[in-house]
């Protein structure tokens, strides 16, 4: 009597239907009919499960079928390589998807002041015009690289704030250029600067108490 048969009488004889026993071992009704016709076989340690409910041993439902005997050996030593591979790929996808989180994260981050480490105003003249530019240094600590900046005006201010984006780099101090040209018209009057930076506010240049940084 091959294994299926064994493992269909005991379950019989126990009085359970596909769907109990199903539910019991937490497998589709489907898979007991696969093992119950001996289309499939069940794992070891499901074996092991069946014999205890049927409440018969497993010697039993072993004997006399040497070929599926070594066809779950097979595969039981299979499933357990396959565990051994699922666990080397999740190790070495846990890296990737804390790299790749921390990027998405960071990339919207605004540059801290702890990080600037130097402003200069080149002014044209006097006073701001369009022709003016701000000069910054910033430390972008070998892991972050400048990312950009935003600039928004009204009422004779202006208000500056940089990005900056995740990538390492060989380069920690960056010089960065920000032309007033396509900010201030010709005829605005600005009065004061303002970089807004991660947790501060930092003055600039105010025209009525002219200073840097």
């Amino acid at each position: 009597m091959k294994i299926g048969d064994k493992i269909k009488e005991g379950r019989l004889n126990k009085g359970y239907t596909q769907e109990q026993v199903a539910e019991i071992l937490h497998v589709s009704r489907s898979t007991i009919s696969s093992w119950e016709v001996n289309r499939t076989y069940p794992p070891l340690d499901m074996l092991v499960t069946l014999g205890d409910l049927y409440e018969i041993s497993l010697d039993v439902i072993l004997r006399e079928d040497i070929k599926v005997v070594e066809n779950i050996v097979k595969e039981t030593k299979r499933s357990r390589n396959r565990k051994y591979i699922n666990i080397a790929l999740l190790i070495l996808f846990i890296p990737l998807i804390v790299f790749m989180g921390y990027n998405l994260w960071a990339s919207g981050k605004d540059v801290s002041y702890k990080q600037i480490k130097d402003v200069q105003i080149a002014l044209n003249g006097e006073a701001f015009n369009k022709n003016s530019e701000i000069i910054i240094t910033a430390d972008f600590d070998g892991l972050h690289n400048y990312g950009g900046y935003m600039i928004e005006g009204g009422n004779g201010e202006l208000t500056l704030s940089l990005g900056q984006y995740y990538e390492l780099s060989d380069r920690s101090l960056q010089k960065i250029v920000i032309p007033l040209e396509h900010v201030i018209s010709p005829s605005e009057e600005v009065k004061k600067i303002e970089l807004i930076t991660r947790g501060s506010k930092v003055m600039i240049y105010d025209i009525d108490n002219p200073a840097t940084w």
